[in-house]
C-alpha cells in the first residue's frame, strides 16, 4: 500500500510539474498588437528591446502590409517574428513613411519578395552616404559613450528599483548596439513616380505606374489612394526637416 500511495505521489507531482511548465508564460516580446478595426494593428515596442518607432500592420484578404521597419536589424526581424502571433498570411509590401533610420534600419532583413514604397526623396537619402555622416552616423558615433554612462550610473545606484531599470536600458542598449553594426541601408524599391534609378538585383526598382496591383474589392482602391498620401505627405515632412 505504501509503494502505491508513493508511485501515486510521483505521478501527481510529474503532472504538476508539466502543467506548470506548459503554463510558464513565454518570453517577453518585443511588440504588442492592439487591434484598431478589423485587420489594421499599431505595433507597440514593450521595451525588451530598443526598436525605435512605432508601426502599423495591416492584414489584407490575402496579404499583410507593414508601415516602417523598426530601428535595427534585429527590431526588423522580431517585427516578422512576432507578426505571426496575428497573422499567418504572408508579409507583401512594406511602408517607408520617410528616410530616419528608426524607421527604415529594418528593411534589409524583409525578403526580396517584399516590396519596399517609399517616396523618392527615401529612396535618394537610403542610397546616399547616411553611414558617413547626418542622423545615423551621429548616433553611431554616441553609442559608445551613452554605454559607457549607463554602465557608470548602473554601478553607483544605491536604489534597488532604479539601479535594475538601468541595468535594464544597458542591455537594451548594448543588444541595439551590436544590431546596428550589421545595417546595410536599404532603400525603396517602388517610389511615387521616378524617371531613373539604380536596379538591384535582389529587389528590383519599380516607379508608381508599376506598383502595388489593384485587387476586385471594394476598398482596393481606398486603400492604394492611402498609402499615395502616405508616401507623398511625407515628402514635405522630409524636406521641411532638410532645411
Amino acid at each position: 500500500m505504501t509503494r502505491i500511495r508513493l508511485a501515486v505521489l510521483v505521478a501527481a507531482l510529474s503532472i504538476s510539474a508539466a502543467v506548470f511548465h506548459a503554463q510558464a508564460p513565454p518570453a517577453e516580446q518585443a511588440f504588442t498588437f492592439t487591434q484598431i478595426v478589423p485587420g489594421i494593428y499599431s505595433a507597440l515596442g514593450t521595451g525588451t528591446m530598443n526598436v525605435g518607432s512605432n508601426s502599423a500592420v495591416i492584414v489584407d484578404q490575402d496579404d499583410v502590409v507593414i508601415v516602417d521597419s523598426h530601428i535595427s536589424p534585429e527590431s526588423g526581424r522580431a517585427m516578422l517574428a512576432e507578426l505571426k502571433t496575428i497573422s499567418d498570411k504572408p508579409v507583401k509590401f512594406l511602408i517607408n513613411t520617410h528616410f530616419h533610420y528608426d524607421h527604415t534600419n529594418g528593411n534589409q532583413v524583409f525578403p526580396p519578395a517584399v516590396d519596399i514604397i517609399g517616396h523618392e526623396y527615401t529612396r535618394r537619402r537610403l542610397t546616399g552616404d547616411i553611414l558617413q555622416k547626418g542622423m545615423f552616423a551621429n548616433l553611431l558615433a554616441a553609442l559608445p559613450q551613452q554605454l559607457d554612462t549607463l554602465r557608470t550610473r548602473a554601478s553607483v545606484e544605491q536604489d534597488p528599483a532604479a539601479k535594475a531599470r538601468l541595468e535594464s536600458q544597458l542591455r537594451v542598449q548594448t543588444a541595439f548596439a551590436k544590431s546596428v553594426k550589421e545595417v546595410t541601408p536599404t532603400p525603396p524599391n517602388v517610389t511615387p513616380g521616378s524617371e531613373s534609378c539604380p536596379i538591384s538585383a535582389t529587389r528590383p526598382w519599380r516607379s508608381r505606374t508599376a506598383s502595388m496591383p489593384m485587387r476586385a474589392t471594394p476598398c482596393s482602391s481606398m486603400r492604394t489612394a492611402s498609402l499615395e498620401r502616405s508616401v507623398t505627405s511625407s515628402a514635405s515632412h522630409e524636406c521641411l526637416s532638410q532645411r
